[in-house]
């Protein structure tokens, strides 16, 4: 359980990152077993920032770091988590493509 304090630092670092990140991907482990979301994070560490927490945070993060874009709101269902990343958008799937099973 996060403290209010807790929490209000999250979305800060969050919003940082997302100001710096060049592009941001929703994506759900809602039906990913453990063992395979860890395999994902693990072949891409360094390249990906995977930020996992309730809605409510990631959109205020959104909110803060990049306003536009809100449009992404939409998508957030069971088990969302945010993808930060440099690379380009169309490399970043055919990573998490190839780690998929």
């Amino acid at each position: 359980m996060l403290s209010k304090q807790d929490k209000i630092d999250f979305v800060k670092k969050l919003a940082a990152e997302l100001k710096q990140a060049k592009v941001i991907a929703v994506a759900s482990n809602a039906f990913l077993p453990a063992k395979q979301f860890n395999k994902v994070k693990k072949n891409s560490r360094g390249k990906v920032k995977v930020a996992f927490a309730r809605h409510s945070l990631l959109k205020r993060a959104l909110e803060q770091g990049k306003p536009e874009a809100k449009e992404l709101e939409p998508f957030f269902g069971n088990g969302t988590v945010l993808l930060l990343s440099d690379l380009p958008a169309f490399k970043l799937f055919a990573l998490l493509k190839k780690t998929r099973s």
